[in-house]
């Protein structure tokens, strides 16, 4: 288990490693991904919801994931992308690649 430490990333400027890799254990990088891509399909209303517990904490570390899901490849992708584009990226950014 991994504690965030806000004053730690302010200090530092930059989100430990071990805090990324549990942001992947949990699923966040694929709050809107749905979940045949191995994201966790959250609404809307959800991913908000989740999106400010997160913020509370860490804004840097809500601010991550709100540009991965939003900025990142993940969103354009969903609406703009190829069947197969989706397929080989999608889970991709679901679990292991942060795009943004």
């Amino acid at each position: 288990e991994t504690a965030i430490d806000p004053a730690r990333i302010e200090r530092e400027a930059r989100i430990p490693d071990e805090v990324v890799a549990g942001l992947k254990e949990l699923g966040a990088l694929g709050m809107k991904i749905d979940p045949k891509y191995g994201g966790l399909g959250l609404t809307q209303l959800y991913y908000n919801k989740a999106l400010a517990l997160v913020g509370s904490v860490s804004p840097a570390v809500g601010a991550l994931l709100s540009a991965h899901q939003s900025i990142g490849v993940p969103q354009p992708l969903k609406l703009f992308g190829t069947q197969e584009q989706k397929d080989a990226f999608l889970p991709r950014c679901a679990r292991t690649d942060i795009s943004a």
